[in-house]
């Protein structure tokens, strides 16, 4: 019932890609990622919402964000 922000810009996933485990419940995460990572949202919405506002680099950098979890009564924004 509260909220987080999680700041990767600083952040270098290791080569096989980063993998981070979500759940808001009742309140929200805001996510920010660097402008060179994909990003793939794999969350599960109940009666709240994932939602990725990233855009895809241009070019493929191999850095990748994999991001589970869940979202009741909540929402996990994701953005660069």
């Amino acid at each position: 019932m509260g909220g987080c922000e999680l700041d990767l810009t600083r952040a270098h996933p290791v080569p096989e890609g980063a993998v981070l485990e979500t759940l808001a419940f009742m309140g929200g995460i805001e996510i920010k990622v660097p402008a060179d990572w994909t990003v793939e949202c794999r969350g599960v919405p109940f009666m709240g919402g994932f939602e990725d506002s990233t855009k895809p680099p241009a070019q493929p950098t191999g850095k990748r964000l994999v991001i589970n979890g869940f979202a009741m009564m909540g929402g996990v924004e994701i953005h660069n």
